[in-house]
């Protein structure tokens, strides 16, 4: 005797073994029982509910090897097993893409050492399809639920979903079955896209993503737009956007790239938003299709505040010579290292405060040497400067507002150097002078940092001899002491 609950439809299934596990197995010796699952087991739906099976191995045209006939009772007191998923309304897909497939007895139920198998049949009308088994497999069961997990669908196809149970109810061992169908919609997907983008971390050129679909219908395209909102005020933020209308192939899978345009443009700040995906037909129009891993696809962004580091306290112009020169000027250049924080940026100089006058200071654009990016600076002056020192504070500043420079200003010097010239030796010995008419030359020694050629000229000369009798006075007509240019190396 074999036991069912009351009110369902037995799905009578066999199994021919030894021998006779290939011959076919007729229903009351004249229905034959199809194949059932990827094993030898044959089923049967009857149309009413019998209350004795005959089941027969073997057809006329060879020697029948078996014919077996068991008793079916309907009882009342046993618990009908239900479908708790998929369900009309829940398709049961998990994140992953598996199906869950949940069947067994509700709360209540005497219903113990439970056990179960679930058979997917695929029921698309293609050639894949027409109720070909596309999985078996026993469930895991306990307390009265049998779960299994193992299957994942394809979208875009029909299926029915057959579980066969059997229980334990008191001292009776019985079984029941259920089916439900699910129609999955025709899907396109989007493969290489992270769950959450951050824009941030985005290739340059897009992100790389492989497009594809599953479906039993033509799809036209794919569109994508992008929705970018201020985190603090929720404002949208125009000019960002996304250029995405991709053909979808009917087979096989195409690379393309998804890129965000006009974020070079952002302020500083924390945004977020989303990107939405829509299929459309052919013709333009809007199709229900499911879009892996979603339709929407959130989004966020962090823009840092630019930042350069100056990485020098003091901008030293070094020393330049005084040059008597009416047409002497400043013109010192100096390049002070900086380093960036993001992508390099204008800088603008201003000289808050100098020690000398006329002093003007000029910022040239950012310098890359050997990975280390410099500053240019030039300090020059509208007149002659003269010895001394200069100091001053130099201040930077940014394009505008949205920009950081640390620290906002330095230091600065420029040295111009004293022309340092002196005779060497107070005295010029011309030695003694044995006749009259002799001549002696002395040569005059000076020390001088200028530029050359200069001239020395004697201005002031004083003179004093001696001879046997005594000291003499001498005059200046006995003396020659012509101006020298000199251009000669010291």
């Amino acid at each position: 005797v074999r036991y069912y609950p009351a009110g369902s439809i037995p799905l009578l299934i066999a199994q021919g073994v030894g021998p006779g596990a290939g011959e076919p197995l007729y229903y009351n010796g004249e229905v034959l029982m199809e194949p059932f699952g990827r094993s030898d087991l044959r089923a049967l739906i009857p149309a009413e509910a019998p209350n004795t099976v005959q089941l027969q191995l073997g057809d006329d045209s060879s020697p029948l090897q078996l014919i077996r006939t068991f008793q079916l009772q309907a009882r009342s007191d046993l618990p009908r097993v239900e479908v708790f998923s998929p369900l009309p309304g829940a398709d049961g897909l998990q994140e992953d893409g598996s199906l869950l497939l949940q069947a067994g007895f509700g709360g209540g139920a005497t219903a113990d050492d439970i056990a179960g198998t679930v058979y997917i049949f695929d029921e698309s009308p293609d050639e894949n399809g027409n109720g070909r088994l596309v999985h078996e497999q026993t469930m895991q069961c306990a307390d009265r639920l049998c779960t299994d997990n193992s299957f994942t669908p394809v979208d875009g196809r029909e299926y029915r979903v057959a579980f066969v149970v059997e229980a334990q109810s008191g001292d009776i061992r019985f079984s029941d079955w259920v089916q439900q169908s699910v129609e999955l919609a025709p899907a396109v997907y989007l493969r290489g896209l992270p769950a959450q983008l951050d824009l941030s971390q985005m290739p340059v050129g897009g992100w790389p993503i492989e497009l594809a679909s599953s479906t039993l219908e033509e799809i036209g395209a794919l569109e994508a737009v992008i929705t970018l909102r201020d985190a603090e005020s929720g404002d949208v933020i125009p000019g960002v956007t996304l250029n995405f209308n991709e053909e979808v192939p009917e087979e096989g899978a195409v690379q393309t790239t998804l890129n965000v345009l006009g974020l070079d443009s952002l302020r500083p700040g924390a945004y977020q938003g989303e990107i939405g995906l829509k299929a459309t037909s052919p013709a333009g129009l809007p199709m229900t299709v499911a879009i892996r891993p979603d339709a929407v696809v959130p989004v966020t962004l962090s823009v840092s505040r630019p930042q350069a580091r100056i990485d020098s306290q003091l901008a030293d112009f070094g020393a330049v010579q005084f040059d008597t020169s009416p047409n002497f000027r400043l013109n010192q250049e100096v390049l002070v290292p900086v380093a960036f924080t993001g992508a390099p940026f204008p800088i603008v100089t201003t000289m808050d405060a100098t020690s000398c006058p006329a002093l003007t200071v000029a910022t040239g654009e950012v310098q890359q040497r050997g990975g280390q990016f410099f500053l240019p600076l030039a300090l020059t002056s509208a007149a002659p400067v003269p010895p001394g020192t200069c100091t001053g504070r130099l201040t930077f500043a940014g394009p505008d507002g949205d920009y950081d420079i640390v620290p906002g200003s330095i230091d600065w010097q420029s040295r111009v150097d004293a022309v340092e010239w002196a005779l060497v030796g107070g005295d010029l010995d011309f030695d003694d002078l044995q006749d009259a008419g002799s001549r002696a030359e002395g040569t005059v020694l000076v020390r001088f940092n200028g530029k050359r050629p200069f001239i020395v000229q004697v201005t002031d000369l004083s003179f004093s001899g001696t001879t046997a009798q005594g000291p003499v006075q001498l005059n200046s007509d006995m003396v020659e002491a012509p101006a020298v240019e000199v251009n000669w190396e010291p």
